[in-house]
């Protein structure tokens, strides 16, 4: 009797709780290909005449024209005429989206057209989004993969401090945004909404300015003449960036990437901590003003990387946040990878040798000296150097293991035969990677 009452209650207790929703997986290419109108040569888009569902991340889409998709995944890259709307949570809020939306390949919105008015509040400011320009035209708006706003249409025009100082900004026609901001909310560009005076430097209403991860502005594309001015001798400290010697050089080019300076004198420039001494051209990386080449390399403090202690010599180059990519070693040294033992020498027998590195601080290429033999998915082979100026001999994944080499002799792999010579690439598991 009691055993009957108790089954009662558990069956009662569990038909008042809430249905569990079932898990929907993403709506990949191959879910679609069946029912589309038309099936695209690219191999990644559909085209459809009548709406189809389409499942992102739980959320519901319906979808017509044409949906592209990621080559890597499958999954939906982008819908260009969404027939409902859809919720997503962007840029510290939910935002509904209308018409067209765009994903990467982890089904994180990257971009869309809002259904409705709304407020963001991205790193300091805060930017009031409106669904039309003032021409009545859809607004955009970019995301990180992060979720962070990336870029915006805005409708009013919005005063903002940068570094310091206030700039008014305003909507311009075009395919990006409006107000252009880093990953961490600083302000990174907007078009100016009057006439304005930026470091001596007379901008026009309309122009695009741009400001590096530390709030000063980007100096436009093109070449100027500068004299030096050595009353004010380069700072010491922890890093070194481009608006703390660019009066130094006798000239500063800028490109779309990088700000050249080029010293008549020596300078001691910082990474890190770690000094480096250079004369002649240096690159900086454009928004985050850090050094990225040193062509002239005088002088160097040694560098932990790659699991050694290296002293670099003449030319050498950084990612935008300070660690060592690309240089020529003081001595000879060798690495310990999954393959095994690789030897690095300086010098190949007919030219200095360099090597690079990942961020992380592991080997990514090296130029050889003499044969190495490789253990690559189990296999022992034997890769030869090319001694040529502009390319590796031996390339590795981000894991450690072989990427790519140059067989040493004729040799048969997995079936497949290669000529003395033949560049030989492979996955991060060590397989034959496939074209």
């Amino acid at each position: 009797m009691h055993t009957s009452i108790l089954a009662l209650l558990v069956i009662l207790e569990s038909s008042a709780l809430p249905a569990r929703a079932a898990l929907v997986k993403d709506t990949t290419y191959t879910d679609l290909k069946k029912s589309a109108s038309k099936v695209n040569p690219d191999g990644r888009s559909l085209t459809f005449d009548s709406p189809v569902n389409i499942s992102i991340r739980g959320t519901l889409l319906q979808a017509k024209g044409t949906v592209t998709f990621h080559k890597d995944t499958g999954t939906v890259s982008s819908i260009f005429s969404l027939q409902n709307t859809a919720t997503f949570h962007r840029g510290g809020r939910n935002v509904t989206f209308r018409s067209w939306i765009s994903f990467d390949n982890k089904g994180r919105v990257t971009f869309g057209i809002g259904a409705r008015d709304a407020v963001f509040t991205v790193g300091k400011y805060t930017v009031r989004y409106r669904s039309t320009t003032p021409k009545g035209m859809s607004a955009k708006m970019f995301f990180y993969p992060n979720g962070n706003v990336s870029d915006i249409h805005i409708y009013d025009d919005h005063t903002l401090v940068v570094g310091g100082k206030s700039y008014t900004f305003a909507h311009q026609c075009g395919c990006g945004g409006d107000l252009q901001f880093y990953a961490d909310g600083r302000l990174k560009g907007g078009y100016l909404a009057q006439a304005t005076t930026i470091d001596g430097r007379l901008f026009k209403k309309g122009d695009h300015v741009q400001f590096s991860e530390l709030g000063r502005m980007v100096l436009p594309r093109g070449k100027i003449v500068t004299i030096p001015d050595y009353s004010r001798p380069a700072p010491k400290k922890t890093t070194t960036f481009f608006s703390d010697v660019k009066h130094l050089g006798r000239g500063i080019e800028t490109s779309q990437k990088f700000h050249t300076v080029d010293f008549p004198k020596p300078v001691d420039l910082y990474t890190g901590g770690r000094l480096f001494r250079v004369k002649g051209k240096v690159y900086f990386h454009k928004y985050t003003e850090t050094v990225w080449n040193i062509e002239n390399l005088l002088k160097a403090d040694p560098v932990t990387v790659g699991g050694h202690t290296i002293t670099f010599r003449k030319y050498i180059t950084f990612s935008e946040r300070g660690q060592i990519t690309f240089g020529y070693p003081t001595r000879d040294i060798t690495f310990s990878t999954p393959g095994g033992t690789i030897a690095y020498k300086t010098s190949t027998g007919r030219k200095d040798a360099n090597l690079s590195f990942f961020p992380s601080g592991r080997l990514e290429g090296l130029q050889l000296a003499a044969n190495q033999k490789v253990t690559v998915g189990g296999r022992l082979l034997e890769f030869a150097p090319r001694f040529n100026y502009f390319s590796h001999d031996l390339g590795f994944h981000p894991n450690g293991r072989l990427r790519y080499g140059y067989v040493a002799a004729d040799t048969t792999i997995d079936g497949k035969r290669f000529s003395k010579g033949s560049k030989v690439e492979f996955t991060d598991t060590g397989a034959l990677a496939t074209h």
